[in-house]
């Protein structure tokens, strides 16, 4: 609104329409005009990226060679050492068949008990909602960090569960070893739980670190506290103009601009302290029927 509000102003070549760019309503209303915009477009864009990613994450494994299916995972024909649980609804388990030449049975079932701890909690599914929350968000601190942070705890959350119910950690840990040594590739581009090696998971699986993320988590916390409250004061403040016939607004003015012309039924502007900014004509009422 505050944009149609300038162009009839640039439109009628009016002397206040200096004095209306330098005002301070006005500055104050386009930047929270631009906040918004942009919080609108990360969101749009955010939507888009999930949407694409949850794409490509079908066609990636319906183009996978499937040799083999069992109840429990599927094995795939492929050089690289991959593993991985997908599907957001009905999370399956697929296994490339490289694993099963460099891990041992041990090890490959602690990998296998691993996935389907990722299969029964859905993670897949929550990786895509935190992705998702990501892609909207604008930038705050540490997040990216924050993402990482996820992951490593939902995979050491999974290696906790093998090592509790094979009483050992020694065959995770060397199934993570050997991957590591096979050179394993990252992980596919697809909404799913990857078997992921990152060395501090490593770590503390060896018992030689802790998770300690109380700074990290603390700082993001608060920024998105911070950026919460913002949007919510800024959705209950009455720096947006608010108009019941935008569009009838915008087509007056625009058929105004194409007949290169501007009548004297100027649209005015009036800003009420305890309501929304309304859009009223001061010739005629878009709101009554016509005769």
């Amino acid at each position: 609104m505050q944009l149609i509000f300038l162009g009839e102003e640039v439109a009628n070549s009016s002397p206040n329409c200096i004095s209306l760019l330098t005002s301070f309503n006005f500055l104050l209303n386009i930047s929270a005009g631009v906040i918004l915009f942009i919080l609108l477009t990360y969101a749009f864009l955010g939507i888009k990226k999930t949407l694409r990613l949850i794409l490509n994450s079908r066609k990636i494994i319906a183009l996978l060679k499937i040799i083999k299916k069992t109840g429990t995972y599927h094995v795939f024909r492929s050089e690289d050492a991959r593993v991985f649980t997908a599907g957001l609804f009905h999370p399956q388990i697929y296994l490339s068949q490289k694993l099963f030449e460099i891990l041992t049975p041990y090890e490959l079932q602690a990998v296998i008990l691993h996935e389907q701890v990722h299969q029964r909690n859905f993670d897949p599914l929550k990786d895509i909602v935190i992705q998702t929350l990501f892609f909207i968000t604008p930038p705050f601190p540490y997040k990216k960090e924050l993402l990482s942070k996820y992951r490593i705890i939902a995979e050491v959350a999974c290696d906790e569960i093998v090592k509790n119910k094979l009483r050992s950690q020694k065959p995770i840990v060397m199934a993570i070893v050997e991957l590591m040594k096979a050179g394993a590739l990252n992980p596919f581009p697809i909404a799913a739980a990857n078997f992921t090696l990152q060395n501090e998971r490593l770590q503390v699986l060896v018992g030689k670190a802790k998770l300690k993320n109380i700074k990290l988590l603390g700082v993001s916390t608060v920024a998105l506290v911070f950026l919460s409250i913002s949007s919510f004061y800024l959705s209950k403040s009455q720096l947006f103009f608010e108009c019941d016939h935008l569009f009838k607004c915008i087509a007056i003015f625009m058929n105004e601009l194409s007949h290169n012309r501007m009548n004297d039924k100027k649209v005015l502007f009036f800003h009420y302290a305890d309501s929304a900014e309304r859009c009223v004509s001061d010739a005629v009422s878009l709101e009554q029927p016509k005769e």
